[in-house]
């Protein structure tokens, strides 16, 4: 039954959303892990939303992009919040809103 499931499911698009405070280490691993998880059965976008950090998130963010339009970005202000930053990442998300 799962199987039908999963094949019901690989004409949509998986919206995967991420806050990041202070990353730039990590995000090129969760990218990789992400993409290999997806690439061969789903279409999906990864949604990143730097949540105000302080390193260099965000250029690695833009990085990303640069690499793989699947990729996308949110840049907060300032720090506020993983709940804050998640909300803001599945209201930008192409499946809907929250």
């Amino acid at each position: 039954m799962a199987k039908d499931v999963r094949d019901a499911h690989r004409s949509g698009l998986v919206s995967v959303v991420v806050p990041a405070f202070n990353e730039e280490k990590n995000l090129p691993h969760l990218y990789q892990r992400v993409s290999a998880a997806l690439t061969d059965n789903w279409s999906f976008e990864l949604i990143i939303v730097d949540d105000g950090s302080t390193d260099s998130t965000l250029a690695v963010i833009k990085k990303l992009q640069r690499q793989d339009p699947r990729v996308h970005y949110i840049s907060l202000t300032r720090n506020f919040g993983h709940q804050a930053a998640l909300l803001a990442g599945l209201a930008s998300s192409r499946e809907g809103t929250p």
